[in-house]
């Protein structure tokens, strides 16, 4: 089962285009944050180190592949990012939950204007013929 569940999220990812690969990292980091905070709350030290790394190397990843010299939004997010970056390894450095919470605020705020910006994008329509298709699916032309 665990390789089953393995296999699909590893299709859903290769199947998923750039814009859906940035909200899905988001909302990991988003999910390892929200768990962080509620091992905080119960002293699980460890478990809370380890879900903040987690989302600490997201950021690492938005940081690394940003360029700020592309002009003012790549700057304005290159700096979020590293605010981001600072709070998360501080909230795993303090155990703190006012840390999580304003690295969350950002987080959320960021993760809202990439989910508008999936909600005006023009979906691609398929352009594979249909024996392509059917060959593909094991489907009878």
């Amino acid at each position: 089962m665990v390789d089953a569940l393995k296999e699909y999220s590893e299709a859903t990812v290769a199947g998923a285009g750039q814009l859906k690969l940035i909200i899905m990292l988001y909302e990991g980091a988003e999910r390892f944050l929200n768990q962080a905070r509620g091992h905080i709350e119960r002293n699980e030290v460890e478990e809370a180190h380890n879900d903040l790394t987690k989302a600490k190397r997201i950021v690492a990843h938005f940081l690394s592949t940003n360029n700020p010299e592309s002009g003012e939004l790549g700057m304005n997010l290159h700096r979020l990012y590293l605010f981001l970056y600072e709070k998360v390894a501080t909230a795993n450095l303090q155990k703190s939950v006012e840390e999580i919470d304003a690295a969350m605020h950002i987080l959320n705020k960021l993760l809202e204007g990439w989910k508008d910006l999936q909600q005006q994008e023009v979906p691609t329509p398929v352009t594979a013929p249909l024996h392509q298709t059917s060959q593909a699916f094991n489907l009878q032309a």
